[in-house]
């Protein structure tokens, strides 16, 4: 609170009188003492927003305090609730634990999270700070003034959080578009990873009270999921009714705790005379289960307008099973399907019908055999949708005709969810590679990074056979355009050419394209011959060093090595040789370097490393872990045994899977955790060998047939 009057006191003090506090959670109230001097900033309302730090880091702070500001009256006329303390603190704090925390009217951040130097950070350092200052600011309403009782509860407080920061961001940078370019990336996709497993659990369950209880509620299911519940609701209530009830819940609820029922209950009288929603029942099925369903869509045989649709719980390991912990609702659904197809294409004002728990069937007015049909509209729903193999075609056919007749986070949904069925069993990856042909003429960076994110699998599976060279060919080629237009010149860059920019060179290089390789070869070799690698950015390190030593030889390599040894290379850059030396494609330096990790005590890592990011470190890391393993097991005990079932990552033969389960029978006298690891890491053996005979032949032959014509870069 403000300082009211100072006085003295005893020779050399000071006695200070704040103005009284209000009503609040205790987990809320901070006390800052520190030398610190600060920059202010006025709101429409006269209310001063402030950020402290020390004197000679402050004008760092500049951006975050003028966002802060910014936001403070964004969040006001959204709701029509002001802000209502009279002052509003950001203080920059060094090695602060969290990113942010929401002290009311006294907001605490580590300071690297929120400072930004333009001309001097990237743009994603402006993205980060704006992002984080935007979430602690909407915490203002959302956790301060209106609380969740327990922590239960939490997605009350972080999940609409998480979404409100988006509309914060979106109002202060308009050219970031982070609705349609940052949202699934950073907050969808990460989310439904996390909850397509058995092991994952409800956003409301009971919370304990040890602390190690509490902390475990604060997880990606809380802020990533409930942000995406939330875009959800204001789907398929509108934004208006939504607003309409979010200002009633935190009117009705000032000062006080709430549960979700006070949410739901506030949105449904909000919405009453409109369309009259339960929103509790609807939100329900979404709150009190785990997980999320997979809506499959298919089109009568008789009826081209007419499709059926079905839900299913959707589990990316089609063996797994949800826990029996948390209790459920049969994992059936309310899911408000959004819906167009090829000659209406209506994304603005979808169809609309609600799934209610169970398969539905949809007239799709218009609708032609020739048409392709497109659900879940601007992936707004939380939910995968599945098409049968025809529409699949048809929706590749109109990204590679005019991909922009489809909207880009529609774009990304196809990329994400055809990729992520695949990798569940429940479609062919070709399905998922012919969306990806249209490719080379995409410009915006969802879809390209969705595609980044979804390549793991296909890469590890593809890179020790023959049809590697065609996938690398392939990609190469459709990478090129986007590379070649962007290059390595980051000045004067905004946030999503700097994204694009940023993927264009990890994939061009990472994928053998001439040019970029030669780029990194240029700045690795200026820092051999000068001992200065100025010219080498932070955020390109990795890749840099990895390719120079990949497409190098011996000297490469040991330049790394003497780097990595020096007692005068900054500890980042000795993170990144640390990897990077295992990039190697030489078999020797492959072997050199995992016996250095061995006698430096690093061999774990070293294994892991050649495993991951050598072309040729499979078979070589894999026997020298089997020659070595007792020795690795003096070393690190039961962490050598997880180190042999990682392993498993890779491996896709029946061959494998034999050498796997023969080193398990030599070793049988392992721990029970050590045993119980191999049987998990020998399931997935088993489904890599799966997804080899659905996908091999078919993508190998695609793969050869799309690269026949293509000119390598």
């Amino acid at each position: 609170m403000p300082v009211i009057k100072t006085e003295s006191a005893d020779v050399g003090w000071t006695r200070t009188y704040f103005d009284t506090t209000p009503t609040m959670s205790s987990y809320i109230i901070a006390l800052v003492i520190a030398d610190y001097v600060n920059i202010t900033r006025y709101t429409e309302t006269g209310i001063p927003v402030s950020v402290w730090a020390w004197e000679e880091q402050i004008h760092a702070f500049e951006y975050a305090v003028d966002m802060a500001v910014q936001q403070v009256d964004i969040f006001t006329r959204a709701w029509g609730i002001p802000y209502t303390l009279p002052k509003l603190d950001h203080v920059a704090i060094p090695n602060f634990y969290f990113s942010g925390m929401e002290n009311w009217g006294v907001v605490l951040y580590r300071d690297t999270r929120i400072s930004y130097e333009p001309g001097i950070d990237t743009p994603y350092q402006a993205q980060r700070s704006n992002s984080l200052v935007s979430h602690e600011v909407a915490h203002q309403w959302f956790g301060d003034i209106v609380t969740c009782e327990w922590w239960d509860h939490t997605w009350l407080n972080e999940g609409i959080t998480s979404f409100v920061e988006f509309i914060g961001t979106n109002h202060t940078e308009p050219d970031w578009h982070v609705f349609e370019q940052i949202f699934q990336w950073s907050v969808l996709y990460p989310a439904m990873n996390a909850d397509s497993t058995g092991n994952s659990h409800p956003i409301v369950y009971s919370v304990g009270t040890t602390s190690n209880e509490i902390l475990a509620a604060f997880d990606i299911l809380a802020y990533q999921k409930g942000a995406c519940l939330t875009q959800m609701m204001i789907d398929f209530l509108t934004k208006d009714t939504f607003n309409s009830g979010i200002s009633q819940y935190i009117k009705d609820h000032n000062h006080d705790n709430v549960v979700s029922d006070d949410l739901f209950e506030a949105l449904t009288e909000a919405d009453s005379g409109k369309t009259n929603l339960n929103v509790k029942l609807i939100m329900d099925t979404w709150i009190l289960q785990m997980g999320y369903p997979v809506v499959s869509v298919s089109r009568d045989v008789d009826d081209p307008s007419l499709v059926h649709t079905d839900q299913k719980h959707f589990m990316l390991d089609p063996y797994d099973e949800p826990t029996n912990k948390y209790g459920d609702m049969g994992y059936k659904w309310y899911v408000m399907l959004t819906y167009t197809h090829g000659s209406e294409r209506e994304f603005e004002n979808p169809g609309r019908t609600w799934q209610n728990r169970g398969p539905v069937s949809i007239q799709l007015n218009g609708a032609t055999a020739d048409d392709w049909f497109l659900f879940n509209i601007h992936q707004a729903g939380y939910y995968r949708v599945k098409y049968e193999n025809e529409n699949w075609n048809k929706l590749a056919a109109q990204l590679v005709e005019d991909h922009k007749v489809i909207p880009v986070r529609s774009r990304a949904a196809l990329i994400s969810d055809s990729f992520t069925l695949s990798d569940g069993l429940q479609l062919d990856e070709l399905a998922a590679w012919k969306l990806t042909e249209y490719l080379d003429q995409e410009k915006d960076f969802i879809p390209w990074r969705t595609t980044t994110d979804n390549l793991r699998r296909s890469k590890t599976m593809l890179r020790r056979t023959t049809a590697y060279g065609y996938y690398e060919k392939y990609m190469s080629h459709q990478i090129s355009p986007l590379y070649n237009d962007l290059g390595w010149d980051f000045t004067l860059d905004d946030l999503l050419n700097y994204l694009n920019r940023i993927i264009g060179i990890n994939l061009a290089c990472s994928h053998g394209h001439s040019d970029c390789v030669d780029e990194c070869k240029r700045q690795y070799t200026h820092w051999m011959n000068t001992g200065n690698n100025s010219m080498i950015r932070d955020d390109t390190k990795a890749v840099v060093y990895c390719i120079s030593i990949r497409y190098g030889g011996e000297a490469e390599w040991q330049f790394a090595m003497d780097m990595f040894e020096s007692k005068t290379t900054p500890e980042d850059d000795r993170s990144y040789l640390q990897t990077s030396m295992a990039c190697t494609n030489i078999p020797w330096l492959v072997s050199r370097y995992i016996e250095y990790s061995m006698a430096a005590n690093w061999a774990t890592l070293g294994i892991t490393n050649a495993r991951r990011y050598s072309p040729i470190g499979i078979p070589i890391a894999w026997s020298f872990a089997l020659d070595n393993f007792e020795e690795l097991f003096e070393m690190y005990g039961d962490a050598a045994y997880q180190t042999m079932w990682d392993f498993s990552d890779d491996m896709n033969t029946v061959r494998d899977k034999n050498e796997f389960e023969m080193f398990a029978r030599a070793h049988s006298d392992m721990s029970e955790n050590a045993a119980s690891n191999f049987y998990d890491a020998l399931h997935k053996i088993d489904l890599n060998i799966m997804w080899m005979d659905r996908n091999y032949q078919a993508l190998y032959l695609w793969f050869q047939e799309m690269t026949k014509d293509m000119t390598s870069y």
